[in-house]
């Protein structure tokens, strides 16, 4: 339990390092709160698709479709929970870092924001198929397994290809920055 407080605490941290950390004013602690919140959720679900595509990959080869099914539904879960807060955090964020539409369409990093989250919904989407249309009949039906690998490891290049656009959005100044 105290390497798990302490990887949060560390995750957590890097929101001093990007732009909520650089702001000033009465709105710093929300921006931080929202960013540390950001930082935790995509710890846990873009960055546990890898290794829940891996152990699912595993189970195919196994034909453990019971435990593939257990699993689906305890990272299904986890997924709900973790994607709301991405979302929550991620609409403040883009509240105090892009400021207005026309800051999202006439700066580098308010188009760089709309592929994140062209990728995000892609993942999403991804996710949503697989809990309604292939999740509930996994148990009796491998094929089902196999699709829902699949869509996990598309999943997959998704949440590092957000990871990249956020490595580059990180290097620009945000879109509030040019006002309005």
């Amino acid at each position: 339990m105290a390497v798990l407080v302490l990887a949060a605490a560390f995750t957590g941290s890097l929101a001093w390092l990007g732009h909520a950390g650089a702001s000033e004013g009465g709105q710093r602690p929300l921006m931080l709160a929202a960013d540390v919140a950001h930082l935790l959720a995509a710890s846990v679900w873009p960055a546990g698709l890898l290794p829940f595509s891996l152990l699912l990959r595993r189970l195919m080869k196994a034909g453990a479709l019971a435990t593939a099914y257990a699993a689906a539904r305890r990272f299904s879960a986890m997924s709900l929970v973790t994607v709301g807060v991405l979302a929550a955090s991620g609409l403040v964020n883009a509240y105090f870092l892009v400021g207005s539409f026309h800051a999202l369409v006439a700066t580098d990093y308010g188009r760089l924001l709309i592929v994140k989250l062209t990728f995000f919904a892609i993942a999403v989407t991804l996710g949503a198929w697989n809990l309604l249309v292939h999740e509930p009949v996994l148990e009796t039906a491998p094929e089902a397994l196999g699709a829902m690998v699949r869509k996990v490891w598309i999943e997959v290049a998704m949440g590092t290809s957000i990871v990249v656009v956020v490595a580059i959005m990180g290097t620009l100044p945000p879109g509030s920055s040019i006002g309005g």
